[in-house]
Order: structure tokens, then sequence, then C-alpha cells
């Protein structure tokens, strides 16, 4: 599974600015499984970099998106031979699972502090809390999926723009119909934005 996936690689790693390397993973009856030592030793190599370093990481992630859209269009339009073509594409998407992949890792080194810092300055549910404080500022696709859902757009199109949310992990399955006319009705009773959407997806 490693070879196949190879965004956990060292050579793509250092592409999206790390010396590092995803140790090992499991992937079995469309699920991944982790192993809390796994996740310790990669959250180890991350720590050589100290706290700045996701920024710079966040900041290779953005340009890729840019520049990873504008060489899609150029190849995929280009006369080279398709399997030059896919080579290059497959290049593109695999750089993009390395910042995945470092994103999990930063998060479960990022988890343990803030499960030890936050509550010393926020009393209650520790989850809430760490949810709540790191929702992002941005106007991501979850904030424009719960504008549509407050909004009146047809379900069917908030389903084919933003079903994929649910999806964790890229085998699950997407919002049904149904589900999102239950979220629909349970945002319009609740006045604090961004949050539902969040803890109905997490939960």
């Amino acid at each position: 599974m490693m070879s196949a996936y190879g965004g956990q690689s060292r050579e793509y790693m250092l592409k999206a600015g790390v010396d590092v390397e995803w140790p090992a993973i499991l992937f079995q009856n469309g699920s991944w499984y982790k192993s809390e030592k796994v996740w310790d030793i990669f959250e180890g190599e991350l720590k050589k970099y100290g706290p700045d370093k996701v920024f710079e990481v966040v900041k290779r992630c953005e340009d890729l998106r840019l520049s990873g859209i504008k060489q899609i269009m150029k190849t995929t339009g280009s006369s080279v031979k398709e399997k030059d073509k896919l080579r290059e594409i497959y290049d593109i998407f695999v750089l993009c699972s390395s910042f995945v992949w470092l994103t999990h890792g930063f998060e479960h080194y990022y988890n343990k502090i803030l499960h030890k810092e936050v509550p010393k300055y926020m009393p209650g549910d520790v989850e809430k809390n760490i949810g709540d404080i790191s929702f992002p500022k941005k106007k991501n696709a979850h904030y424009y999926f719960e504008r549509a859902l407050r909004g009146n757009e047809p379900i069917e199109e908030i389903r084919q723009k933003f079903g994929w949310i649910k999806a964790r992990g890229g085998f699950a399955d997407g919002f049904s119909q149904k589900e999102l006319l239950v979220l629909r009705k349970q945002l319009k009773l609740q006045p604090t934005k961004n949050l539902f959407v969040r803890a109905f997806i997490l939960n």
C-alpha cells in the first residue's frame, strides 16, 4: 500500500517542504488503520522543525492548489501521449496526498498540546472548546455548504455541490437528500453558525 500511495514517501514529503516519511499504514476492508506508535514516530519527525513549520507547509499547499490546477489544465489539453499526461497528473495528486498526511501528523502533534493547554484557560468540554477555537476563519467549503442549507437553494443542487463533504477518507458515501433535509431543518432552528455541520460530520 505504501508503494502504491507514494505521498507518504520521503521523496514527496520533501517536495511538500519537510524531510519526513510516514512509517507504516494499513488499509483493509474500506478502512484506514493507524497505530498510536506509528503516529508518535511521525510526530517525532515533525517536532524537529518547531511549531512555525506548519505555516510554511500550509503556504506550499495553497501554492500547489493554484499551480496544480494550471498544470492539470495545460497537461490535459496538450498533445503529449496519454501515458505521459497520466504521469504528470499522478505526480500532482501524489503530492496533494503528502499534504493530507502532513495535516494528520501536525494534528496529532498539536492535539496533544491543545488538550494540555486549553483546560487551563477554558473550563468545560475540552473537545468542544478545541473544535470551536480551531474552526477556520476563512470562508471554506463548510461555510458555503451551511449558507446554502440555511438558504433556499434546492436540496439536489446542494447535494451535487457539497455532498462530498461527508465522504471522509474518500471511500464513504456523501450526503443523501434525506440527510440534507434533516440538516436544513435543524440548522434553521439553530442561530449559531458554522458549528452544527461540523458536529454532524464528526459524529
